[in-house]
């Protein structure tokens, strides 16, 4: 794979990903578990329901194989590493 490649697939993958999100976040304000009544017009509330679909997109994207899930396991660990080092917000 080349990098124009990998980029390709990963702008595909994003925008998939996006749609994704905004989907999420409709159907549990719709579920009813939802007031907003209860909350701010501020950005609390949609960072935690958007924390939610993300961890729904994190199982989606779950590795399939044990290989793949070694690189994601190395690749969560040089993002750790390269924040520390400040090279990450």
């Amino acid at each position: 794979m080349t990098k124009v490649q990998y980029m390709k697939k990963v702008r595909e993958l994003a925008r998939t990903t996006q749609k994704d999100l905004i989907d999420v976040c409709w159907r549990l304000l719709h579920s009813g578990a939802i007031d907003l009544t209860k909350y701010d017009n501020d950005y609390c509330l949609p960072k935690v329901v958007m924390s939610v679909a993300c961890e729904k997109a994190s199982w989606n994207w779950t590795p399939l194989s044990h290989s793949i899930y070694q690189t994601s396991s190395e690749t969560r660990y040089l993002r750790r590493g390269m924040r520390r080092s400040g090279r990450l917000p």
